[in-house]
């Protein structure tokens, strides 16, 4: 908590996204120090990311950006609930690095959101239109096209066996 925060960026005409931290919180970083692949802070908000080849942000423009990764540890940083995060990070500009990331959010409610980067813009799958907290190698309306063949989901096949990432 407490802390003076600054994005990474690769480009030299992007304004880099500062912060200071209100929140602690545990991550998993592959890459390195403020680039999570999944987190929690101390107010029970989660927030995990998977790769997904449909992926296309939004041009940065002028405002002040962060990576595709930074943004997790931005969220986990400044937000206690899944509505903060839905209502802070609409306008926040993605200045890619390295991934194709979507992000699962939940916090200590129970409530959850899906935010995707889809033609340029953030969409946020929450509430009915979430009506099941899948994060796959894909969209969400593909995960949601793919369950519903499954006994479970109302089809007519068992589930599948397979370490894909839909099954």
């Amino acid at each position: 908590r407490g802390v003076g925060k600054e994005a990474i960026t690769l480009s030299s005409s992007t304004t880099p996204l500062e912060w200071i931290s209100w929140y602690g919180s545990v991550t998993f970083n592959m890459y390195g120090r403020e680039l999570p692949q999944t987190g929690m802070n101390e107010e029970g908000l989660v927030v995990s990311q998977a790769w997904v080849d449909d992926a296309v942000y939004p041009e940065v423009g002028d405002s002040p950006a962060i990576n595709e990764l930074s943004l997790m540890q931005y969220i986990l940083d400044s937000f206690a609930t899944v509505e903060e995060v839905v209502a802070g990070t609409s306008g926040v500009a993605i200045d890619r690095i390295y991934g194709l990331e979507h992000y699962m959010i939940c916090d200590r409610t129970g409530d959850c959101a899906q935010l995707e980067y889809l033609d340029g813009e953030l969409l946020i799958h929450r509430g009915e239109t979430l009506p099941h907290r899948i994060l796959t190698n894909n969209t969400y309306q593909d995960g949601l096209t793919y369950i519903e063949d499954f006994e479970e989901f109302g089809g007519d096949h068992p589930l599948p066996t397979s370490e894909s990432s839909l099954d």
